[in-house]
């Protein structure tokens, strides 16, 4: 710490993980100085749909249950809708290919839809039924 004008090494095995997402840049880049000092691993956003629900069901139903959310986790159909409606905007195309759709300026991400979920769980179960409509889907949206 120079400021400090001291030195602590770090003790062996010592290791920080940053994340961050590439669509999303925010206000600026990671500079290349921070860069140089991570190896970095991009992870691709799954083309198959059925990948991503299961990606997502499966963080959605961890993360209701480690929150205590007052919902359960919605049923396949709508994860399975909303993964396809992520899937359509971040290709602005329809999965058939027969319809072109304007990509949203925002990030679409499977993080995204996760949280999204989440969001919708929490919402019905402190202001709806106790079960995700798609009221909560749309409000989450």
């Amino acid at each position: 710490m120079p400021e400090l004008g001291i030195q602590i090494p770090a003790k062996r095995g010592f290791n920080l993980i940053g994340t961050a997402n590439t669509r999303d840049r925010g206000v600026n880049d990671m500079s290349a100085a921070l860069k140089r000092r991570f190896n970095i691993v991009v992870l691709p956003v799954p083309t198959d749909i059925d990948t991503e629900v299961q990606i997502v069901q499966k963080r959605v139903a961890e993360i209701g249950t480690s929150l205590r959310l007052p919902a359960p986790p919605p049923a396949e159909e709508a994860v399975r809708n909303i993964v396809q409606i992520f899937q359509e905007l971040r290709r602005g195309q329809t999965l058939d290919g027969k319809q072109k759709v304007k990509p949203p300026s925002g990030v679409l991400s499977t993080a995204e839809a996760i949280s999204l979920l989440g969001n919708s769980m929490s919402l019905a179960g402190h202001f709806g039924t106790g079960i995700v409509t798609d009221r909560d889907l749309a409000a989450g949206l």
